[in-house]
């Protein structure tokens, strides 16, 4: 008879679920396209304390110190994730209808209110003290206990080496310290000139001086390498997400006498084309990324562009140009410039308040 064993089913990576919920739900909503949509995808997508994160956030632009003092004292629970996803939407410069702005105005009043409250009950509940120095000495004391049946066995003539001991209980430092300071009067005493020491141990005293001497020529052995394979881990370096790279970012949000007006300026990081009009010049430029990760934003500065291929010239006739720019697809778009029959320039990255950003080529 044969028994079929069922296969054991394949797990799926992290990457590869973030990957699947991306292809369903789609990247962040930066400019939302209704509320309700807007409020599922981060409901689904955002972590408690991601949430978290954006709340205070956006606290931290929007409301004094003292209160944000105040929010901070909150246990995690009472920042509810709904209020953080509603301050992501807002910190990428969206308007909310009435209702809800007022309903999370209220909400973080409430809080603000109660705070007091739920800091004193957090004050009055009582508090274990964890004493530290007295796990380590009952660690210790139970680790010479252990040594203690190791040294009855090594006169019973059994081999025994501390530096494997320490191995197979991985002490540290402060735990042999002690056993140290237990065991070295022992050793002291073995290596004294002391008649009696000599006539209590005889022929096998040489034995034990040696055998002391390796325990702790042993100790200090395995502490220094415990020392030199200790690498301390480098902290992570948190990745700034879109938002916050262009925040400091300054750039004309309307044109009215060409009725064009600005793309979010968090489109940017990562294009691969950007094209920008200067309207105090009447400049229209063209962005090139130089690589895969696309153009990025630093300060007020556009970085990782291609500074051979990407060019500036100025208009005659901005509404005409412009217009036909927003009508042409990526293929027209790659000689867009040759036709504009003038004189081509160099631009240097840098966006101002006289900076429309016209269109973002992903």
């Amino acid at each position: 008879m044969v028994i079929k064993v069922k296969a054991k089913p394949k797990q799926i990576s992290r990457s590869a679920i973030k990957s699947i919920d991306d292809k369903a739900y789609g990247s962040e909503p930066i400019v939302i396209n209704g509320y309700s949509n807007a409020l599922n995808w981060y409901n689904y997508m955002a972590s408690d304390d991601q949430s978290r994160d954006w709340f205070f956030t956006y606290a931290k632009r929007n409301y004094t110190k003292d209160e944000l003092a105040l929010l901070r004292k909150l246990p995690k629970w009472k920042i509810s994730k709904t209020l953080g996803n509603v301050a992501r939407i807002l910190l990428n410069g969206n308007e909310l209808p009435q209702k809800n702005l007022d309903y999370f105005n209220e909400s973080v009043k409430t809080l603000l209110a109660t705070v007091n409250q739920v800091v004193e009950e957090v004050e009055d509940a009582p508090k274990s003290v964890i004493d530290i120095q007295a796990r380590i000495r009952e660690k210790a004391s139970y680790i010479i206990t252990s040594l203690e049946e190791e040294i009855d066995n090594v006169i019973d003539g059994k081999e025994f080496s501390m530096y494997t001991f320490c191995q197979a209980n991985e002490l540290n430092a402060q735990i042999l310290g002690i056993v140290a300071d237990y065991y070295r009067p022992q050793h002291e005493e073995i290596l004294s000139d002391d008649e009696q020491v000599k006539e209590s141990f005889g022929k096998r005293q040489k034995f034990w001086i040696n055998f002391w001497n390796n325990f702790f020529a042993d100790i200090d052995r395995y502490v220094n390498n415990k020392k030199a394979v200790k690498v301390r881990k480098p902290r992570e370096k948190k990745a700034k997400s879109a938002v916050d790279l262009v925040k400091n970012l300054k750039y004309q949000k309307e044109e009215p006498s060409l009725k064009i007006v600005s793309v979010h300026p968090a489109e940017i990081v990562g294009c691969n084309q950007l094209w920008t009009y200067n309207t105090k010049y009447k400049k229209l430029t063209r962005y090139d990324a130089s690589g895969p990760s696309g153009i990025q934003v630093k300060g007020t500065t556009l970085i990782g562009y291609d500074v051979e291929t990407s060019m500036s010239k100025g208009l005659r006739k901005p509404d005409v140009t412009i217009k036909a720019l927003f009508g042409a697809g990526k293929v027209s778009l790659r000689k867009f410039m040759d036709d504009i029959k003038t004189v081509e320039s160099k631009p240097n990255g840098r966006i101002n308040q006289d900076t429309i950003l016209l269109r973002v080529i992903k």
